[in-house]
This record gives C-alpha cells, sequence and structure tokens, in this order.
C-alpha cells in the first residue's frame, strides 16, 4: 500500500504524470509484500521550490511512503534499487537531471484502507 509524493517547480502534463505512475508501479510489484495495484500517487508541480547554487533551476523531490513493518521484512539493497528506478524513472520523464534531485523512503508506522488497518487486514506478513 505504498505512497509516491513527486514534488517539482517545473509543469508535468496528465501524459507524464501517467507515465511515471505506470512505470513506478511496475516497481513497486517487484517489492516483496507489495503490490503496485495499490500504489496511490500524487503530484504537486509548478510548486515554489529552490535547490543549491542555482534556485532557478528544475528540481524534483520523491518521497515514497511504505508501512514500517513491510520496510522491515524487506532487505535494503532492494529499497536502494527500487528507490534508484523510480528517481531515473521520474528523471527521465520530467527531464529533470538526477542531480537536481531529492528521493528518500517514509516508513509509516499505521496504515489504514477502506477504514481498516491493512496490517491485520491485506497484508499477511506474518506467513
Amino acid at each position: 500500500m505504498p505512497r509516491v509524493h513527486i514534488k517539482t517547480n517545473i509543469f508535468l502534463s496528465k501524459q507524464k504524470k501517467r507515465n511515471i505512475f505506470d512505470e513506478v508501479k511496475k516497481v513497486v510489484d517487484a517489492v516483496p509484500y507489495e503490490s503496485g495495484e495499490f500504489v496511490l500517487a500524487d503530484f504537486d508541480d509548478e510548486a515554489s521550490m529552490m535547490f543549491g547554487a542555482d534556485p532557478g533551476e528544475s528540481s524534483l523531490i520523491l518521497e515514497f511512503y511504505v508501512l514500517d513493518k513491510v520496510y522491515q521484512k524487506v532487505e535494503a539493497d532492494i529499497w536502494e534499487k527500487a528507490l534508484f528506478l523510480m528517481t531515473e524513472i521520474v528523471c527521465q520523464e520530467s527531464g529533470i537531471s538526477p542531480s537536481r534531485c531529492y528521493a528518500y523512503i517514509c516508513q509509516v508506522p499505521i496504515w489504514s484502507y477502506e477504514g481498516k488497518n491493512i496490517e491485520k487486514g491485506l497484508l499477511k506478513l506474518d506467513e
């Protein structure tokens, strides 16, 4: 049940957003205990952002939110690879250099879907 939040100071067309969403879902599908079917992506384009020595240049931040218990069960190198691939996708679609992008994973202690704690319903982490 991951969430991807992308914030940038450039305009992203609906097609670019859709391309990013579709490709990120494929990356998430490759992560154990995750499913691209449940990816939620939100975009905050044309945001007021400044980065580095040239604050007027295009920049981007990619935040990937995942349930803490899922994060703990998956090997660190898998998360590193997934974050690298998502960054590559977003940079390619946006045209922003990877040197102007930040990306990180946020671990969320509890997540609900349809008003229920997914850890107790949809996920079977103890199996």
